[in-house]
């Protein structure tokens, strides 16, 4: 009878949940050899199909308190109340979401590595969550792009209410810059994780701003790393060249900074360059670049942008005053398709076993301690 019950238990969550029921058929034939050899049942110890649910319970704790213990660990000092505070948090998201708590519980520790505070990291976790499903993203990738964006652009704030508007602010410009154009989250994520997004605040160009341009290349095919790179070229060069061919700037009427010394808006130099150039062919256009001490890999990134001085400006406005919610808006319409919704369902029932599973410890070091 108990080899039928739990036959039948797992046969069920096998069709089901095949990967999961797995893992627990696995684990409850270990559980029920050990419990024979007490002399006991599964069957008087939990019941038949609990007893499987059981074992899942215990795995599915074991999982998340690797978890936690592992971003615990690295953040240091701790205490018990921040952490239940973030194993509340991470059930509360995970509820409703179609990443499971032990995934958020890993990406809370690429958080910590990355220089996070325990508070930052937590405070990150929501609009983190959002963008990885939004962007089709394993949350760890996610959280490496979102770190390494904060930390390049000093967006990074010891105040957590203002660390997480950062973060949200991140995640709603890349959202609806992937929208706009034709490119996906995670290739302007990644546009700006490589160089770009350093060389905006060298130069002090904003979020919105500079990836108003890495908008312009990709509705011209350039976008992630090639995209990132080119625009650093871009902002590097413009400043240089003014600075070392100043004579020659001046000759064409152009000027990158204006009478306070500050850099005008990248829309407005662009726009500068092709009132100037205005009616050249490309042949004069190149010659006349080059006539301003471009070098030819600052050509080559610089020609895409022009004539696109309005497309920079209107992008830069949009990104500037219309994403606020968007990174939400996306990830919620990803949260809506069935596939989704078995995810979030099977969450629920995971986050139900992890609580059981906290329950059943006791019990197996009990089991474990007569084993031996």
């Amino acid at each position: 009878r108990l080899g039928l019950e739990a036959g039948r238990a797992a046969a069920v969550l096998t069709t089901v949940f095949s990967p999961a029921a797995n893992r627990a058929s696995t684990s409850i034939g270990i559980l029920q050899a050990n419990l024979l050899r007490l002399g006991w049942t599964m069957t008087s110890v939990f019941g038949g199909p609990f007893a499987l649910f059981g074992a899942a319970s215990a795995k599915a704790f074991s999982d998340f308190d690797k978890g936690i213990n592992d971003a615990i660990a690295a953040a240091g000092g701790v205490t018990f109340r921040i952490r239940d505070e973030l194993e509340k948090s991470i059930f509360e998201i995970s509820s409703r979401s179609i990443t499971s708590s032990a995934q958020m519980a890993e990406s809370y520790y690429y958080s910590i590595s990355a220089g996070l505070s325990a508070a930052q990291a937590q405070a990150s976790l929501r609009h983190l969550e959002s963008f990885s499903v939004g962007g089709r993203l394993n949350i760890n990738t996610a959280a490496d792009m979102l770190n390494d964006i904060q930390f390049s652009l000093n967006l990074v704030d010891e105040n957590v209410d203002r660390h997480a508007a950062n973060v949200q602010r991140i995640t709603d410009v890349i959202a609806m810059a992937s929208v706009r154009s034709n490119a996906t989250i995670e290739q302007i994520a990644t546009s700006l994780v490589n160089k770009s997004a350093t060389a905006m605040r060298l130069f002090n160009i904003t979020l919105e701003e500079g990836t108003a341009a890495l908008m312009v290349y990709a509705q011209q095919g350039t976008k992630a790393e090639v995209a990132g790179e080119r625009l650093s070229i871009v902002l590097r060069d413009l400043q240089a060249v003014n600075i070392t061919a100043r004579d020659a700037w001046r000759a064409a009427g152009l000027s990158v900074y204006d009478a306070t010394g500050k850099m005008r808006p990248l829309a407005e130099i662009i726009g500068m360059l092709e009132d100037r150039m205005r009616g050249f062919s490309d042949e004069q256009k190149r010659a006349m670049l080059l006539s301003l001490q471009f070098p030819s890999r600052s050509v080559h990134a610089l020609l895409p942008l022009l004539g696109k001085s309005r497309e920079i400006e209107e992008y830069h406005r949009m990104l500037a005053t219309e994403s606020a919610g968007f990174n939400e808006q996306i990830a919620e319409m990803t949260r809506r398709s069935f596939a989704s919704q078995v995810r979030i369902f099977w969450n629920g029932v995971v986050n139900a076993a992890i609580e059981a599973g906290r329950a059943l410890v006791p019990i197996l070091v009990v089991i474990n301690a007569q084993l031996k």
